[in-house]
């Protein structure tokens, strides 16, 4: 599915993962039948550009490069929406979750600096930075088993920490906090996190009729071809992809 502006409530939604593409362009070559839907009013994809062209071996199969001026002035940049959530469970025996700063004596406890960002209630604020392993919304849960729970005197003294953190290799900005209720009526959290994606060696580009392609090198302008007028593309597909299909 082609990146653009996939619906316009988008800034209230909460979807798992979505993509948001900068400057999304309408082709310059289309049909009546897109012109008769409208689809031309929520445009996806950009106008690139290509030159059919090999490149030193580094477009080989169908590894495409592209021109790095192209990618400053904003082709295919967008940005990345990605959603945790996270509720205060209840448990049989009378048990639950709650939402809150995990304390020190908690199982699991992972150092105050990843807990830093988090409010008195346990929840991010919006528009807060964060890295992996950034805490997002504090929790502790009951332990596992219920005799690990009780200590001496029958009271449920020890936790464990079972805070939802931002993934593994994953940056951003705090997006949007909602704090709501679930079906079961417990307190639900849900944080949508944005981050900036700049095209970057590994990317999939695709023309509108599936012609696809992983970029394998992003080449300054000066080192790129060029026609007798001057024109510098922003992508060099291998001709050779052509007729093989």
């Amino acid at each position: 599915q082609a990146q653009g502006l996939y619906a316009i409530n988008f800034n209230q939604r909460f979807d798992s993962r979505s993509y948001l593409l900068f400057y999304p362009q309408v082709p310059i070559v289309n049909t009546v039948p897109y012109r008769k839907t409208n689809i031309q009013k929520h445009p996806s994809g950009q106008n690139f550009v290509v030159a059919l062209s090999t490149y030193y071996g580094y477009n080989m199969q169908d590894a495409v490069v592209l021109n790095r001026a192209a990618v400053e002035r904003g082709a295919g940049r967008s940005l990345f929406y990605k959603t945790y959530s996270d509720e205060e469970r209840r448990y049989p025996g009378g048990q639950r979750d709650r939402l809150k700063v995990p304390p020190p004596t908690a199982e699991g406890y992972m150092g105050e600096h990843f807990y830093s960002k988090l409010s008195d209630d346990g929840i991010i604020e919006p528009e807060m930075d964060v890295q992996e392993g950034d805490v997002l919304i504090g929790k502790v849960s009951p332990p596992r088993f219920l005799e690990e729970s009780m200590g001496p005197s029958g009271i449920e003294e020890k936790v464990r920490d079972d805070s939802t953190v931002l993934k593994t290799g994953e940056t951003g900005i705090v997006d949007s906090v909602m704090i709501t209720e679930s079906p079961g009526a417990t307190k639900l959290v849900k944080i949508r996190v944005r981050g900036l994606r700049v095209p970057e060696n590994g990317d999939k580009f695709a023309s509108r009729h599936g012609q696809k392609g992983v970029t394998s090198l992003i080449v300054p302008p000066e080192d790129m071809p060029f026609s007798e007028s001057g024109i510098i593309p922003d992508l060099l597909l291998n001709p050779h992809s052509v007729p093989s299909r």
